[in-house]
């Protein structure tokens, strides 16, 4: 079998938002590279690159301490990311609107 390539890209919010209704409330955890291969090859695509889109949780000034530990799991989430080849963060950011 002959795989085409294909580049995969993954809304970070969305997909967590679908593994929360999934897992009733409690976010499902995968492996986010795995699924990204996964989902090509179920194709018949070999997946070349993974560009994940996401952005840090929102701070206020001084962050509370639920803030500062949502960060500390976010910086950890992209640091591990992105040792691994082909996949790529891509970051925004997040702005409060409103009281």
């Amino acid at each position: 079998m002959k795989f085409g390539v294909a580049n995969v890209y993954i809304d970070g919010g969305y997909l967590n938002k679908i593994l929360k209704e999934l897992g009733n409330g409690k976010p499902i955890k995968i492996q986010y590279d795995q699924f990204a291969i996964s989902l090509a090859k179920k194709a018949g695509y070999w997946c070349r690159n993974i560009y994940f889109y996401t952005a840090p949780p929102f701070q206020a000034n001084p962050p509370t301490p639920e803030e500062s530990v949502r960060r500390n799991r976010y910086d950890k989430f992209i640091a591990y990311y992105k040792k691994i080849p082909d996949f790529n963060m891509k970051e925004g950011r997040v702005q409060r609107l409103g009281p």
